[in-house]
Order: C-alpha cells, then structure tokens, then sequence
C-alpha cells in the first residue's frame, strides 16, 4: 500500500497556476478540491495544468439535494478524478430522505467509473458515528471520507464508545482528512491569531504554516489527505505531534501518519504544530 498526500486547494490564494506549482514543489502527490469555474479555465486547460506538474485531482463539492447529484458529479466527472469527495445531504435529513440521496448517490456512481466518498462532517447527513453507520449498514457499497474531527466536535468528546460504528466507517474508507488537534480542540486554530495563546515553549508565529487557513489570510495548522484506502484508521484521526515528529499525550500515530507529517515538516506548505494552551 502506499500512501499518497494530496494538498486541499481551499484556503490557498494567488493564481491557480502558481498554487500547482506550489504544491508541485513542496512534494505532494495531488491537489484536493474544487475545479475550477470553466469560465476561468476550462476541464481541458485544468488537467494539463496538473499534467505538468505530475499531479493527481481529487475533485470535491457540496451536494444537499438529491436531484443535484447527477448533474454534479457528472461536472465533477469530466475532470478525471482518482475520486470525488462529496459533502453529502444535511443533518437535519429524516432516514427516508437520507436513504433516497444515498440511493441516487450510489446509482450515479455507478455510472461514472469514479469512487465517490462522503465525508464526515457537521452539518451533513454523517455529522454522527450512529447517523452514519445507519446509512452504511443500509447500503453495502456506501463509501466516506473519513474526517473524525468532526465527530469529536459533534459528540464534545472522543467517540470511543462508538467502536462498532468506526470500525465499519474504518472499512469503508478511501480517503482520510487528518487534523493536528486534542480531544477539547480536535481542530485547533493558529496560535498567531490574535486571541490565541501560544503553545508551551513554543513563541507566538513559530508553529506551522498552512496557506488552507481561512482566516484574513493567516496561516493555520496542515489537514493530511491519503488518497489510499487505510486498513485501520485511528479513532480520532489526529497527528498530535511536536515538532520533530514525537506524539503527544502517548497517542499513537500510524507509520503512514509519521512519514505523512514529516513530509509536511520538511516543506513550507504544512508542518504540524504543538498543542494551545491558555494559562
């Protein structure tokens, strides 16, 4: 098995072009995330920008209604994804209405030729370990993202009483979007913002760099995305690590993680941090 890195687009800012070649250069093995508007460079001019630089594509998009699935992931399609990453339906969906999007998810697919993963996250239909290991006993080709941070967000705590709902989440897998974090700040903030406190030891603005980060153009901490299928995936899916790779608090991290994060060190595009602490 081999693991590959792949660099999310969101948050990065400049011309697409000179992002490519950033993530290019910093080693990744692809670029995450959405095409980009056909009106400012077409599927064509897209991939040969990635060709270039010997990049794969994971295409994403948001989906909540059933009857834009098709239209969606056929756009989505015609970028030639290794797979797709939907942020599928909404939390406040009924079974019914859930299982008929799944349904019609899984039917498109089917077309396609194309793996399709829905992630785990607030807000959508497996914003829980039960909602979703409701709908992937209901469906035995159903396939996630698996982005446990947000588990441990919606539950306010690590979901370890839920070890049957991860394991069958863990074997349905292709793609892991890992957070540096702790079980109270499973996605923590940059401590350069103002506001944020320093980590120990650590001075303000000597953790990390992250152009993802969201906010104001800051620089925040890396998410690692494996573009393989993992035979065990931990349970809260983050890299707790210092500086130099040593795990925190005794949470074991995955050889694949390990190297995962000391390539993100090596380069300037992402390098985990310390856990915040606020005296």
């Amino acid at each position: 098995m081999k693991l590959l890195v792949f660099r999310a687009l969101w948050g990065m800012t400049g011309p697409l072009e000179a992002q490519v070649a950033q993530i290019a250069a910093a080693g990744y093995d692809g670029v995450e995330g959405a095409p980009p508007n056909p009106a400012d460079m077409t599927p064509a001019a897209f991939l040969a920008l990635l060709e270039r630089h010997h990049l794969q594509f994971i295409a994403g998009a948001f989906v909540t209604d059933k009857a834009d699935l098709a239209p969606t992931l056929n756009r989505l399609a015609e970028y030639a994804p290794l797979k797709i990453d939907l942020h599928s339906g909404q939390d406040s969906m009924t079974r019914d209405e859930g299982s008929a999007f799944f349904e019609e998810a899984l039917r498109v697919e089917a077309t396609l030729g194309v793996p399709v993963g829905h992630e785990t996250h607030r807000g959508r239909a497996f914003f829980t370990p039960w909602d979703t290991a409701y709908y992937l006993r209901q469906f035995d080709t159903l396939k996630i993202v698996a982005d446990y941070s947000h588990w441990v967000n919606v539950c306010e705590r690590l979901p370890d009483d839920q070890a049957d709902a991860l394991a069958l989440a863990n074997a349905r897998a292709i793609h892991i979007h890992g957070r540096v974090g702790y079980e109270e700040g499973p996605q923590v903030p940059d401590p350069r913002r103002a506001g944020v406190c320093a980590p120990p030891g650590v001075a303000r603005g000597a953790v990390g760099v992250d152009p993802r980060a969201p906010h104001g153009g800051r620089r925040g901490y890396p998410d690692l995305h494996a573009g393989v299928r993992p035979a065990v995936v931990p349970a809260h899916a983050a890299a707790y690590q210092r500086p130099g790779g040593r795990p925190l608090a005794g949470v074991p991290v995955g050889r694949g993680a390990r190297a995962a994060t000391a390539r993100l060190m090596r380069t300037g595009l992402g390098a985990p941090g310390v856990m915040p602490r606020c005296e």
